[in-house]
């Protein structure tokens, strides 16, 4: 896409980062392992602290798609909890292969994430990258119609 570009959360993006995942929670409320009130409720401190983590280590990350100057997605890797929110704008591919390129530079042997069974347009996309299901699945106990299937993939 023209004028797209991906790049890691900064400490500096904490604004950028509550307004897109702000946006995607509010667009679809069951395509991610939170809610928007919960998220709504964080303060600027909260937000800070998210961004600081995701730019610093290699233990999780984020990052945000760009459209001239204006955050139009999020992605975020986890890799203890093993987690992963792609927002539908459009710059999924861009997000999942910035993921997949941060996994690999910090030697991680395989990726896994989480879809929401019903998001089968994610699901499909992560299958164009490779990941296949591993056969976990998940529900949330605060919102037990949601069920997760766990895929995976090798990082390098």
């Amino acid at each position: 896409m023209h004028g797209v570009q991906v790049r890691r959360v900064s400490e500096a993006d904490w604004n950028a980062l509550r307004d897109v995942r702000l946006r995607s929670l509010a667009d679809s409320p069951d395509a991610f392992g939170s809610t928007l009130e919960r998220e709504a409720a964080f303060g600027d401190a909260d937000w800070q602290e998210w961004a600081r983590d995701a730019a610093a280590g290699s233990a999780e990350t984020c990052f945000l798609a760009w459209l001239d100057d204006e955050p139009v997605g999020v992605v975020g890797a986890y890799a203890e909890e093993r987690r992963d929110h792609v927002g539908r704008q459009g710059f999924g591919r861009a997000l999942i292969e910035a993921i997949v390129s941060w996994s690999a530079e910090n030697g991680a042997p395989t990726i896994r994430l989480d879809v929401m069974v019903s998001n089968v347009e994610a699901r499909r996309l992560y299958e164009s990258f490779g990941f296949a299901p591993t056969r976990q699945t998940k529900q949330y106990e605060d919102r037990p119609h949601i069920t997760t299937v766990e895929l995976e993939r090798e990082a390098q």
